[in-house]
């Protein structure tokens, strides 16, 4: 079975040093490579994958075998914690999944608090276009089949400060020459 670590960092003061504190161990609901994860509304968000791996190489990259549509959501519980130390992490019961199943996607979270994640393009062997907006709080989902004009893997992402919008740019173009992307949108 496939676990993910997790490791409770505690701040020192204003600093940006860090002390271990603790981990925990959990398995996540599906076992995938590839996938794409965030911090949304204090959670772990882990997005989409390849639940059979990938293949290696070749012209476009390589491919995902078993592409996912899995969301994980993972919070540390406060339940009967007096301190951060104390704090272990659950899964969540997750009503929401992708709109199409993707390895590779982009995830960033976003939002006044951080509660939504965006999850654009990945994919498998087909171009995905896509992009799903996923509330971390309730898990309604809002979905743009075609946000880009290609499906791409490979792209990154970053939010604004204040949560306001999110930024994605490059990535690879599926079958569209040149195969590198370098717009950014927004």
């Amino acid at each position: 079975s496939f676990s993910v670590l997790l490791l409770a960092l505690t701040s020192l003061g204003c600093a940006a040093a860090v002390r271990l504190s603790s981990h925990a161990t959990l398995e996540l609901s599906q076992a995938r490579s590839d996938l794409g994860a965030a911090v949304a509304d204090g959670a772990a968000v882990f997005a989409g994958g390849c639940s059979a791996g990938s293949t290696g190489g070749g012209k476009l990259g390589g491919g995902c075998k078993d592409p996912s549509d899995v969301v994980d959501i993972l919070r540390p519980s406060v339940a009967n914690s007096t301190t951060a130390e104390d704090r272990l992490w659950a899964a969540e019961a997750v009503t929401a999944s992708l709109s199409k199943a993707r390895g590779w996607p982009a995830v960033c979270s976003f939002g006044p608090a951080q509660e939504w994640v965006a999850v654009l393009g990945g994919g498998d062997s087909n171009p995905n276009s896509a992009l799903d907006l996923i509330s971390i709080k309730n898990g309604f989902m809002l979905t743009n089949a075609s946000a880009m004009p290609s499906g791409r893997w490979g792209t990154s992402c970053a939010a604004a400060q204040d949560g306001s919008q999110v930024a994605f740019g490059g990535g690879k173009h599926y079958y569209v020459q040149p195969p590198m992307a370098d717009e950014v949108y927004v």
